[in-house]
């Protein structure tokens, strides 16, 4: 218990150590972590691989008093689908690339001159993220299951995490950070009708979500 009380005084004392700039402006570079599932019986072993995005975006920031700011960003968001299944006695890998763009609105809560806080929102729109209904025939025509890709175009999700500011006295300032965060709805979600055996099996990335990322602002 003493030690914690002290090192809550340690962090209650730095909190006022460095005043913030009214505003600052930067470039966001990162990516995000999706974790597949794949549920029910899928002869063929059809498997959706858990994957990443290659994030891209610009910020502002804006300090409200010496411990608060808040964030607004927009960022460019490109990742693959990759999935295995059978194909004969083989097993391939395939993919399909996508696109979205995000708007991320973030509280900072300064700990230290150095550790934050935040709580968000993020905002999502999905380019080329349509639906679709596919078929798989085998050799002689005849329909072996029905592939549904059930999306929506526009996703919100809440998340939180820490940023670490390497060099709070800098013009130039880096700051790592990692957050952890979960959508309304399924980024992906495909659903496999098998014909032949009378089965089916889903496809999807989790809610849950994770992000790593480095901004770079001035």
């Amino acid at each position: 218990m003493r030690c914690f009380t002290t090192i809550l005084f340690i962090l209650l004392f730095s909190m006022k150590v460095y005043p913030q700039k009214k505003y600052n402006f930067g470039l966001s570079l990162g990516s995000e972590q999706f974790y597949a599932a794949n549920n029910g019986t899928s002869p063929i072993l059809y498997d959706l691989h858990h994957d990443h995005s290659y994030k891209l975006g610009i910020f502002v920031e804006r300090s409200l008093n010496n411990n608060d700011e808040i964030l607004f960003g927009f960022n460019y968001n490109y990742y693959w689908n990759n999935f295995t299944y059978l194909n004969g006695s083989d097993l391939w890998t395939d993919g399909m690339s996508n696109t979205f763009y995000d708007l991320d609105i973030h509280y900072n809560h300064l700990l230290t001159n150095r550790f934050k806080l935040f709580f968000g929102v993020n905002l999502i729109y999905y380019r080329f993220h349509d639906k679709y209904f596919g078929q798989w025939s085998l050799l002689d025509g005849t329909v072996y299951a029905n592939e549904i890709k059930d999306v929506t175009d526009f996703n919100v999700a809440l998340n939180s995490g820490l940023k670490y500011e390497i060099n709070p006295k800098s013009k130039i300032k880096v700051e790592p950070f990692i957050l952890l965060g979960f959508t309304a709805f399924k980024r992906d979600n495909y659903r496999v009708e098998y014909i032949v055996e009378n089965v089916s099996s889903n496809h999807y990335y989790k809610h849950i979500y994770t992000r790593f990322g480095l901004n770079i602002k001035y």
